[in-house]
């Protein structure tokens, strides 16, 4: 199998560069695969909206407020939809899957941020929190409720299918290419071939690649060189999305904001490598020492060479920016 091979069929419709900038834009939202001891998960029954869209079964969730987190809205939907506090310690969550959802009855798209955690026996019982949002709860097998979907016996939409696949691969720990999942960061700035050959790696050893993806914020907060010239988040993860889907490989990638150095996968057991440039190696030390020091196995380290231009210099984002300010292109 090719790293251009998807495991999974599911087709997302991307955004133009002018939804992008428009009330058409899709909306940030959350949920949380919530997974017990005997490794089912939750899922909840919507209310029946008409026009064909609820009366489905769905991850707990919705939109992120203004001044949100995706983490922090994740424990809120979470918390007013099935009655359930997710601890910050003991509940952490890991992202899972990212993908544009199909508009809802108020015909609005969502670019949704599945984590996935654990539920403990000794957390209070699920319920419905939120009678004016859902009607029912259950644990379910997740090939279970596959199946139930397939016989009809259960609605559950495409991309919610989608989810919960990729939760019975997450618990199973089968994997078809070296790794199961790889982890890998970057600004991704001014997308160029250094860029691509990384990603290329990734998805050439792993069957996952999870992309942090730095924010607006981390950003500002960096000592980058001309910072304030790097492109806005969603426009980098537009053209960072639009690579992967032009190659065919967009289901097998999870993009999640990277608010810090490590970010919210770093300490996942269930990650095997992460993938770095010989310019980044030192951050693939800093998430191992991080797990280090929480008890969680080292991830293997997969190195990249550098791509240089015709001239040798290292092709990279700070170069390209550095061209376009003295209006030379880097070559």
């Amino acid at each position: 199998m090719t790293y251009q091979e998807s495991p999974r069929e599911f087709r997302q419709e991307l955004p133009n560069r002018e939804q992008l900038r428009s009330p058409e834009a899709p909306k940030a939202a959350s949920a949380v695969a919530i997974v017990n001891s005997e490794n089912k998960i939750l899922l909840m029954k919507r209310v029946d909206y008409g026009n064909n869209y609820g009366d489905d079964w769905v991850y707990p969730g919705g939109s992120v407020d203004p001044g949100e987190t995706h983490n922090q809205a994740a424990r809120r939907e979470t918390f007013e939809e099935a009655g359930i506090i997710l601890d910050s310690e003991r509940n952490r969550l890991f992202p899972l899957a990212n993908y544009i959802t199909d508009p809802d009855a108020f015909n609005i798209k969502h670019d949704l941020l599945v984590y996935v955690t654990r539920y403990h026996d000794d957390q209070p019982q699920p319920k419905v929190a939120s009678p004016d949002e859902m009607t029912d709860w259950g644990w379910f097998d997740p090939q279970e409720a596959l199946d139930k979907a397939t016989n009809g016996e259960m609605k559950i939409l495409p991309s919610g299918i989608f989810a919960i696949q990729r939760v019975k691969e997450y618990l199973s720990g089968e994997h078809i290419r070296q790794y199961g999942e790889v982890l890998m960061g970057g600004t991704f700035d001014r997308l160029h071939e250094g860029h691509k050959r990384l990603l290329q790696k990734a998805l050439e050893v792993g069957d996952y690649a999870y992309i942090g993806l730095t924010t607006d914020e981390y950003i500002e907060r960096s000592s980058k060189q001309l910072k304030e010239k790097v492109y806005p988040y969603e426009e980098r993860l537009a053209s960072l999305r639009r690579y992967l889907d032009e190659e065919g490989v967009l289901n097998r990638t999870i993009i999640f904001p990277l608010e810090d150095t490590a970010g919210p996968k770093a300490l996942d057991p269930k990650l095997s490598a992460i993938v770095v440039s010989e310019e980044t190696r030192t951050g693939g030390d800093f998430v191992n020492n991080l797990r280090a020091q929480n008890h969680v196995y080292p991830l293997e380290t997969v190195i990249i060479p550098l791509f240089r231009t015709t001239q040798g210099e290292v092709i990279s984002s700070t170069l390209l920016r550095q061209a376009e300010q003295n209006n030379k292109p880097a070559s």
